[in-house]
């Protein structure tokens, strides 16, 4: 992301892919406009919490809708605005704004509100999500513990945080997505699988490794490049 236009007290101007955020210190308050329009998609007042790293909380929120472009698209870009009709944009970008909300939880160590609140929006029975210290090592260790509403369970661990949520992701879909199937009535595996995309969406998004460019398919990255030239 590119940023401009900040000034002493906080507020900023930041050019993402597809699409202009407009920070306002004084007022807490998040403006997203498509990129070159002056009618915004969404006005969204940040909490006390999320107010104090603004940025962060813009980073993820772009990395997010990058992420859910490269999905809708099948890697074919990494603009959204170029993969969904204008009038559903304010409704994804609202649901990117929840997944950021827990992107920005999860970096900044509140594990207990992340688990509280994805457990409530994805109808699951608990999310442990712990960090133990290892004097004795180089990094911490993070393990995460996910119980279903119906008491079956997964685990997971690693020095990486985002590599916990990729691990939980997998094995929702590969061991509690059959365990629930019975309980076809509520839709309960069907969920399942929404919570696992979820749960991927948030590795990538911690992850500061990953680049959406080399997630492009090859015929897409170099038509890029050669608008470059």
């Amino acid at each position: 992301m590119r940023y401009e236009g900040e000034n002493t007290q906080g507020s900023f101007v930041a050019q993402g892919t597809g699409f202009t955020y407009e920070y306002d210190h004084t007022l807490r308050t998040l403006r997203i406009f498509r990129a070159g329009e002056k009618r915004p998609l969404t006005v969204t007042e940040l909490d006390k919490e999320r107010s104090r790293h603004p940025r962060l909380y813009v980073k993820f929120l772009e990395k997010i809708t990058v992420i859910k472009a490269l999905i809708f698209s099948n890697h074919a870009t990494a603009n959204l605005t170029l993969t969904i009709d204008e009038n559903r944009l304010p409704a994804l970008l609202q649901n990117a704004a929840h997944l950021a909300d827990h992107g920005y939880d999860l970096k900044t160590g509140r594990f207990e509100y992340f688990s509280g609140s994805f457990c409530r929006e994805n109808g699951l029975g608990t999310l442990n999500l712990t960090r133990l210290r290892r004097p004795d090592f180089r990094k911490d260790l993070y393990k995460a513990d996910l119980q279903t509403c119906h008491g079956n369970s997964i685990s997971a661990d690693s020095d990486r945080l985002h590599c916990v949520l990729e691990k939980l992701a997998r094995r929702t879909i590969n061991d509690l997505v059959a365990a629930e199937y019975k309980y076809r009535t509520e839709k309960s595996a069907e969920n399942l699988l929404y919570v696992s995309s979820r749960l991927s969406t948030l590795a990538h998004t911690l992850d500061d490794g990953f680049n959406p460019e080399e997630a492009l398919r090859p015929e897409s990255r170099a038509e890029k490049e050669l608008k470059k030239t």
